[in-house]
């Protein structure tokens, strides 16, 4: 699991396409993004955060009770 202001999200593995994919938990939003490594996959969560909360206005935590 990786966090960034607030926001969590939760990594899968695709052994066939050889990606890691990525969804943000917590959201009444669909918010994904994949990677080929760990550091990609990083940094792709932080940007999807930042856009998320541009582009939705959002704040951080994303819903009540979550660290």
């Amino acid at each position: 699991m990786m966090t960034y202001k607030g926001y969590s999200a939760s990594i899968e593995v695709d052994l066939e396409a050889e990606i890691l994919f990525g969804r943000v938990l917590d959201l009444n939003d669909l918010v994904t993004f994949k990677a080929k490594t760990i550091e990609e996959a990083r940094q792709e969560f932080q940007n999807s955060i930042d856009d998320y909360i541009v582009n939705e206005g959002a704040i951080a935590p994303p819903l009540e009770g979550v660290e």
